[in-house]
């Protein structure tokens, strides 16, 4: 079994590799989370050659999947327990924010196998680190692959019953038929939450599993049926030698490490497909002088891949620890790669290594397993007990009441020297709490609770015209700003926000774009203000781009808000700090004092947005008014996301405003009122 399965520790290299770079060089290595898929892929024909393999066949069902399920616990459990005790034990000690954060829940799903079903059931966002410190986060895909584990038996059994031209052609293409439709479903009609559902649940993920099966069962078909005819040896010959291996592999690599993020709806399936052709191709018996040419056969690549479970374990508390205490600049994420290597290496040599060869037996290992467990709960306890959940009252005043200072400076200077490093860091930890939740929800919006992610809120005020802000939750963030800087013209100020969405038809993220035109319908308003965060969708495009249908698309929704307003706002590019979180603020100002350094180039973002902006300037509209956004943040070409007495943060994950820099968009906004009411006069 060591010589058949040689070249799948040297593709599980190339899989953690990825994956590690992803992780502390997201902006350059942003196709690298699809080491995960490659991991899947490499499971899922694991899976079929343990469980179909001629030992297995012999016993029974109940037998077969019995021992299957013991040693899958035994492979996995020690590590995986052993990193949650690690994290309970280290986290607390150094970090600021774990006491305000519901860390322990944290712990609960890790224990559980649950880290995936929690992430979706919080909207939390894989690839925002900005949303919280998820300290188990990288233990999503474990828990799918454990729930995973927990069916495999019994769709093997299914597929070993059939014929096997029925379930390599019939049976596991109809599975990933099935789930790649459910994908496309989720994305269709729930937008962002249907991605987050998509990217860390089982049924959306289980083709990448049958990947595996599919390359098992190719090679058997292959050695069954390619022996009688020329042209199929030489295909066979071709398909198995190491010039075809490297090639597939250096694909791989070349895609997962390619330095520009690739378009994930092609990437997945490619991953997928060169993955399990690759593995069908290396996962036999080889005489060494094949191996002797072999990338994956490597010695550097086999131990690497030996060490990749420990490696993908350990690394996560070290990235996010460093992420959150230190300057995110290049020497330290060097110095975080090292040091994940090096702590992964150590783990599986001195305690994964050991533990494989222990090979103990169920009732030496169960009492072992219980144990820990126990521990991990009375360490859990000890650890949290007495610590303060909730920032101090004066704090959240701050937050609440007085951040509308912010846009007299001399007044908040004045004041901002009363705020101290312990009160700015419980300004960083309530920002990320109360995020945008500024108002109540309204009936109209209530409505729609069971779509998710729908918020709304109706104001009344002095003035007469009806305004209607609408968008994805940038919107919801802006309201304060709005409001303030349209004071005495309103009669109404509504607000309908559907979150994570790209608010026109067409898009991948576009989901329940439709709600937003019939809020239009009810609330019939004299403005709108379209508020939105720019999706990377919005950002893909065919040329020339005034026929792109996307294109067509906007034009369509623009023709809609602007014939049912007098007058349409319309946000240009929205702000974003790729590197910033208020978290990571509150943690930095408690281990190191004021942050410094935190200015970066507006061209960062532009360069961002280049696609978005040639578009809006082919889209036709007379009532139309763009809000630049980056105005109140960025100056002489220099932005930053802290205040200038960078004693508060403007946004609470990497590019949603807090009410202070909602608060800093009222004077710009107001600028906008002169050519709205240019604007009125010719419309009546």
């Amino acid at each position: 079994m060591g010589e058949k399965i040689i070249e799948l520790q040297g593709l599980r290299c190339i899989a953690i590799i990825s994956v590690l770079l992803f992780h502390i060089w997201p902006e350059t290595f942003g196709n690298g989370f699809l080491g995960v898929d490659i991991f899947f892929v490499v499971s899922g024909y694991i899976m079929a050659m343990i469980l179909l393999s001629s030992n297995s066949l012999k016993e029974t069902f109940f037998t077969t999947t019995l021992t299957f399920y013991y040693r899958r616990i035994y492979r996995i459990l020690p590590l995986y327990l052993l990193n949650i005790l690690a994290t309970i034990l280290i986290v607390p000690a150094v970090s600021y924010t774990v006491f305000y954060l519901n860390f322990l829940s944290q712990v609960k799903s890790a224990l559980t196998f649950f880290v995936n079903f929690s992430m979706l059931f919080e909207n939390h966002n894989y690839f925002n680190n900005g949303l919280t410190f998820y300290w188990f986060k990288h233990y999503w895909s474990l828990c799918v692959e454990m729930q995973f584990y927990a069916i495999v038996p019994f769709l093997l059994y299914a597929g070993k019953r059939l014929p096997l031209i029925v379930s390599l052609f019939i049976l596991w293409p109809a599975l990933i038929g099935a789930s790649v439709f459910l994908i496309f479903y989720k994305l269709g009609t729930e937008g962002e939450s249907g991605a987050y559902f998509t990217f860390t649940m089982l049924p959306a993920r289980i083709y990448e599993f049958l990947g595996g099966f599919i390359a098992f069962d190719a090679q058997q078909f292959i050695e069954l049926y390619f022996n009688n005819y020329k042209i199929l040896l030489k295909f066979k010959e071709l398909f198995y030698h190491f010039i075809t291996v490297n090639l597939l592999a250096l694909t791989l690599l070349g895609i997962t490490l390619y330095p520009v993020k690739l378009i994930d709806i092609y990437t997945l399936p490619a991953i997928v497909v060169i993955s399990s052709i690759l593995i069908a191709s290396i996962a036999r018996t080889k005489q060494k002088n094949e191996l002797k040419y072999s990338i994956l056969a490597n010695k550097f690549c086999i131990f690497i891949g030996d060490a990749s479970y420990s490696l993908y374990i350990c690394h996560w508390i070290i990235v996010t620890l460093s992420k959150a205490i230190f300057d995110d600049n290049e020497g330290n994420r060097q110095i975080m790669l090292l040091a994940s290597v090096l702590v992964g290496v150590m783990v599986h040599l001195y305690v994964e290594k050991p533990i494989i060869k222990a090979r103990m037996k169920p009732e030496e290992f169960l009492p072992y397993l219980i144990g820990v467990y126990f521990l991990i709960g009375i360490v859990a306890s000890s650890s949290l007990s007495g610590a303060s959940s909730e920032p101090s009252d004066f704090a959240k005043d701050i937050f609440h009441n007085k951040s509308k200072l912010i846009l007299n400076s001399t007044e908040w200077n004045r004041f901002a020297s009363r705020i101290n490093p312990d009160i700015s860091a419980e300004l960083g930890v309530y920002a990320n709490k109360a995020r945008c939740n500024h108002y109540p929800q309204s009936e109209f919006a209530a409505k729609y609770a069971a779509v998710g992610g729908i918020v709304g809120t109706e104001l009344k005020g002095s003035g007469n015209l009806s305004v209607l802000i609408i968008g994805n939750s940038h919107a919801e963030c802006v309201v304060p700003g709005i409001e303030l800087a349209l004071e005495g013209i309103y009669s109404e100020l509504n607000l309908f926000v559907t979150g994570g969405i790209t608010p026109f038809e067409g898009f991948r993220y576009s989901g329940t774009w439709f709600l937003l035109n019939e809020a239009v319908k009810h609330y019939k308003p004299d403005i709108i203000y379209f508020v939105f965060k720019y999706l990377p969708d919005l950002e893909i495009t065919t040329e020339p781009i005034e026929k792109d249908f996307h294109t067509i698309k906007i034009q369509e929704m623009i023709d809609f808000l602007s014939n049912n307003s007098k007058v349409l706002f319309i946000s240009e590019m929205h702000f974003e700090a790729v590197r910033f979180y208020s978290l990571k603020f509150s943690e930095m100002i408690q281990h190191s004092g004021w942050m410094t350094g935190l200015k970066f180039k507006q061209r960062d973002i532009e360069d961002r947005r280049i696609v978005s902006t040639r578009r809006w300037k082919v889209i036709k509209c007379k009532n139309c008014i763009f809000m630049n956004m980056l105005k109140p943040y960025c100056k002489d070409g220099w932005c930053s996301p802290v205040d200038e007495t960078r004693k508060v943060p403007l946004i609470w994950d990497d590019n949603h405003v807090t009410t202070f820099g909602s608060y800093l968009l009222t004077p710009y906004l107001k600028e906008y009122l002169k050519p709205m009411y240019k604007i009125l006069e010719n419309f009546n």
